[in-house]
């Protein structure tokens, strides 16, 4: 079950919790646009923006219970995470740009 509170800014916000932060995967809070900033005895506290992915805070609700979510402005959201799309390799050497250009070409 989580709870919303209102859109709050970050700069009134305590800093998070360490020992909370360390709860969830970084990988995991950067893409889903989350950050967990406390635990209390029975709920935890995450911060999230209005890009957080809903399926995210379903399976941390799954896994730690109730949640409180507060929502932060969207001036405070990081930008998306661009993940690269082609791996980078060596400079290929000058003969295989011909080579390559030539097999193409008899095609």
């Amino acid at each position: 079950m989580a709870t919303q509170a209102p859109t709050t800014d970050a700069s009134t916000l305590e800093p998070p919790s360490q020992s909370a932060v360390r709860l969830v995967p970084y990988a995991f809070a950067r893409d889903a646009k989350l950050l967990v900033a406390r635990q209390d005895v029975d709920t935890l506290e995450v911060w999230v923006c209005p890009e957080t992915s809903r399926t995210a805070l379903a399976e941390l609700g799954r896994v730690f219970g109730a949640l409180q979510l507060v929502t932060l402005s969207t001036a405070r959201c990081p930008p998306p995470h661009k993940r690269p799309t082609t791996r980078k390799t060596a400079a290929q050497p000058r003969w295989w740009a011909k080579w390559k250009a030539k097999s193409i070409s008899r095609v």
